[in-house]
């Protein structure tokens, strides 16, 4: 053959002139010509040469996206960042963004600037872009941050492949569209948008399943059980977890694999089986350290936490959640650092770190809202909540927790609505407001039934039950605490068990049982001290300490009180505190020595009234009053006890005071608060909330007694109508309460302090009034007379005995009262009955209330400041106290009465009159 050189170099001259021509109109799409020639076009090592010389360009400017080359930064909420990649017609590019927080968004333009996709990457997951490029040029990817929020949002993008398009990708696309529509519906957080998203996620997992790709497959699959879960249909979403991780073994994918095995896990915890839940998260934890897996890693630490936490080993669950931050902090994501910040909240608080819980507590709650994460923010607030609430510090614990309410208002978040109704029941319950804390614990239970979340039920129930025990319904008690036995035992819950335990012995010790009591106590006692729950602990051994005291082995009962106070101290818990230096002062003052139990029981109300001074709202601070009650009528006891061993020192006067300051002071704080405060400074977000709530409470009165007026049908509905103002009026007081406490400058200048004996004297009581003062105890009661210049104090019968004489009365003197449906010669009859009774009853009250300070009535005013059932009786319908045996004289022929509930009261109210006058 004839080799024709010159017609062979023309034609390699006219081919390479076509294809030089053709690359300045390529490059007039993109003055930054960045175009990519095809991998067919170049040689291996010309591609490799050509990718190496490219380099990054200033920020600010279009950047290359190199393949298979990942790209992480960050992006604040005004940034804008752009990339580029040179595609021919026809030719496929899948791209991948994953993002640490919530809310950047990936949007893809053609070279003639239209888009063509739009997706928005949601917190933790992997969202797949693909593109198959119409005419050839370079595309452009644009990542904003489209969520408010001031912290900058991690992400990181990745070209994952680029080839020539085939008809599978087709598959891809709409698997990714309905993916990205999947993940919108499911962040919405709401059930209907949640059952909507498992379905846009089942279509995006047949696309993938037509497309052969495995790997996006099973991703997809433990995204439907993250779904799942979050609806708290946990059996559906174990069994996809699963399925992911079968996948995942099978692909080799040790990402996937590890992710499942977290999920896994963290679902035992949550649901209360911990070693299933310590078996998955360990095996998660080798897996992603052996293969690099920081996030994986940090997971995987934060689950053993949580199954250690679960066991009551709250060092080792320190231990990980620390280590779980570390790797959080180093990786920048802020999710991840709320939620072990909130883990790491809890475990402190229960080994009695306080001060650190708070920091952990504060510090997620400042990320969750500089995120706009408001389920995070709601998950914070309500552990501050909890934490006020073991505190002390009511007020607080109820703004937090009516701040997370406000926020779940608009989250379809089942379960952690419940946990917070759980909160504000027990922050109720700290103030003495039993019902109202039953009340929302019911609500609660409800929840978690529905939700068959038996951890949650197992708790509510617990609390039910001890909350029955106090109401003195004991059958009702043990039923539910045993229902609530028997859950954690089969969550394997020892601490919660524990707890349980301690609640079934003190309903057998109120039934009289000591044997099966300190059989229970003495179980619960080992959980305990297993599980390092000092608060717990220190109260199962009070208890122990009662069933001893209550046999006569003082020693040993002073031995357990003694062990509880130092523990009380060491949980930082001030309520337990109290009660176990009641006890202690009561086994010194049983035992006879007066001085030291004096000192114990004056330690106890310092710590009172500490936490007195923390509840703002006056009807909560009135209730806390009154649940504390024991403590000043024991106070007053001993301090009379003293007085009949040293007459003469005068602790009579010191228990007059006494019983004042139990008396008087809610009360003058609500008066003070009544004529304090500026409203101006008050939130107008809560003004507009009050008045809103005023106008409701008008209108359902006006309904209520329009219904009132009908038939039947109409009662019920009167009925319905009741519960749901009360309601209304619960968080009318309650926003009053935040209203007052936001418009007051100084929390001091309510503290108004009660008076002093010589200030009564100086100021209530004249020459012409005599002071009777009277305080109910359980073995004894007391009355003070106090005159102008002397106070003397006589002995009374115990409560019971004389509540249940003033009930004799009081029923006499209502009983020409008519009762429905009674007949006219029936209620003369009974009306006589009452009559021909009604003397001899009053003149043993009377007796029983005034016979020892007769001597001292003479003719003067009498001001009766009554205790107790005492309040509800007239005293001037009482006879006059005689020795002749004479005709019975109502009090009120021989003196003017006048009813008050304190002394210091009256002066401040006397103060307000004249102050008005002048």
């Amino acid at each position: 053959m004839i080799f024709n050189r010159r017609a062979l170099l023309r034609k390699l001259a006219r081919n390479l002139c076509r294809f030089v021509l053709a690359l300045p109109a390529l490059a007039l799409l993109a003055p930054e010509t960045t175009f990519t020639p095809p991998r067919s076009f170049l040689s291996v090592s010309a591609q490799e040469k050509l990718e190496a010389n490219r380099t990054e360009q200033s920020p600010g400017s279009t950047s290359t996206l190199k393949l298979t080359k990942a790209v992480e930064r960050e992006i604040s909420s005004d940034e804008v960042h752009s990339y580029q990649v040179g595609l021919y017609s026809g030719q496929y590019a899948r791209f991948t963004l994953e993002c640490r927080e919530r809310g950047a968004r990936l949007s893809v333009y053609d070279p003639n600037g239209q888009a063509r996709v739009e997706f928005k990457c949601y917190q933790n997951s992997l969202m797949p872009v693909s593109v198959i490029a119409d005419v050839a040029g370079n595309y452009r990817l644009s990542v904003d941050a489209s969520a408010e929020g001031s912290v900058a949002r991690g992400y990181r993008i990745k070209l994952e492949e680029l080839r020539r398009s085939t008809k599978l990708d087709q598959s891809r696309i709409l698997a990714e569209k309905a993916f990205a529509e999947a993940e919108q519906l499911s962040a919405e957080q709401k059930i209907e948008s949640s059952y909507q998203a498992i379905k846009k996620y089942e279509e995006a997992q047949e696309q993938w399943r037509l497309a052969g790709d495995r790997v996006a497959e099973a991703r997809v699959t433990r995204n439907i059980g993250l779904v799942y879960e979050s609806l708290n249909e946990y059996p559906k979403a174990l069994t996809y977890y699963n399925q992911a991780l079968a996948l995942g073994k099978t692909l080799h994918d040790s990402t996937l694999e590890c992710d499942a095995l977290n999920n896994i896990g963290y679902l035992h915890f949550f649901t209360g089986d911990n070693r299933p839940a310590l078996e998955s998260a360990t095996r998660a934890l080798k897996l992603s350290q052996a293969t690099n897996n920081r996030r994986g890693e940090a997971q995987a630490l934060l689950t053993i936490g949580e199954a250690y936490y679960g066991f009551g080993d709250f060092k080792k669950a320190v231990t990980h959640y620390s280590r779980a931050l570390t790797l959080w902090q180093q990786s920048n994501d802020h999710e991840g650092q709320v939620n072990v910040l909130v883990s790491l909240g809890y475990a402190y608080t229960r080994t009695s770190d306080i001060s650190k819980a708070l920091d952990s507590y504060n510090q997620a709650l400042l990320l969750a809202r500089s995120t706009s994460n408001r389920r995070w923010e709601a998950i914070t607030l309500r552990a501050l909540g909890n934490l006020h609430t073991k505190l002390g510090e009511s007020q607080k614990a109820f703004d937090f927790f009516l701040q997370a309410l406000s926020i779940l208002s608009t989250l379809d978040e089942r379960h952690l609505k419940a946990t917070v109704l759980g909160g504000l029941a027990h922050a109720y319950l700290g103030v003495g407001e039993r019902r109202k804390a039953l009340e929302y614990y019911e609500q609660a239970l409800v929840i978690f039934k529905s939700i068959k979340h038996q951890w949650g039920e197992a708790e509510i129930e617990k609390i039910i039950g001890e909350i029955y025990r106090v109401l003195g319904e004991h059958q009702a008690a043990l039923n539910y605490l045993q229902a609530a036995l028997s859950l954690f035992r089969v969550l394997d819950m020892p601490r919660f068990e524990a707890q349980t335990l301690s609640y079934i012995g003190l309903v057998y010790d109120s039934l009289g049982d000591k044997r099966k009591a300190l059989d229970c106590y003495r179980q619960s006692l080992a959980l305990f001290r297993d599980g390092q729950d000092q608060r717990y602990e220190a109260y199962t051994l009070n208890h122990i300490g009662r069933v001893y005291e209550s046999s006569g082995d003082t020693q040993k009962a002073l031995g357990y009180y003694k062990q509880a106070l130092s523990l009380n101290r060491v949980a930082a818990d001030p309520a337990g505190e109290s009660l176990t230096l009641l006890n202690i002062a009561r086994v010194m003052r049983d035992g006879g020595d007066l001085t030291e139990a004096r000192a114990r029981a004056e330690e106890a109300l310092r710590v009172v009234e500490s936490l007195r001074t923390k509840v703002i709202s006056q009807d909560l601070r009135a209730s806390y009053f009154a649940s504390v009650r024991q403590q000043y009528e024991f106070y007053v006891d001993l301090l009379m006890r003293l007085h009949r061993e040293r007459p003469t020192e005068g602790f009579d006067t010191a228990a007059f005071e006494a019983s004042e300051r139990a008396r008087a002071r809610s009360l003058l704080e609500t008066l003070s608060a009544a004529r304090v405060g500026d409203r101006s400074k008050a939130d107008p977000a809560l003004l507009e909330r009050e008045g809103k709530l005023r106008k409701e409470l008008n209108e359902g009165a006006e309904r209520r007694m329009r219904l009132q007026a009908g038939g039947a049908q109409a009662e019920v509905e009167a009925a319905a109508l009741g519960k749901e103002i009360d309601e209304i009026t619960s968080r009318l007081r309650e926003v009053e309460a935040q209203i007052r406490a936001g418009s007051l400058e100084h929390v001091s200048s309510l503290q108004t302090q009660p008076l002093g004996l010589k200030e009564i004297q100086e100021r209530v009581v004249d020459e012409d009034t005599l002071l009777l003062e009277y305080s109910l105890g359980e073995e004894r009661s007391y009355l003070w007379a106090v005159t102008k210049t002397e106070i003397e104090s006589y002995e009374l019968p115990g409560r019971a005995e004389i509540e249940t004489a003033a009930s004799r009365v009081r029923g006499l003197l209502i009983a020409p009262q008519p009762i429905e449906g009674e007949a006219f010669e029936a209620r003369q009859a009974r009306m006589k009955e009452a009559e021909g009774r009604y003397w001899q009853e009053a003149a043993s009250l009377g007796e029983m209330l005034l016979g020892q300070a007769a001597g001292r009535l003479g003719g003067k005013r009498l001001l009766v400041v009554a205790d107790g059932a005492l309040q509800y009786i007239p005293f001037g319908a009482l006879p006059v106290p005689r020795r002749d045996g004479g005709e019975p004289m109502p009090l009120m022929l021989e003196h003017e009465i006048t009813s008050q509930p304190s002394a210091s009261t009256l002066a401040t109210l006397r103060g307000a009159t004249a102050r008005r006058r002048g």
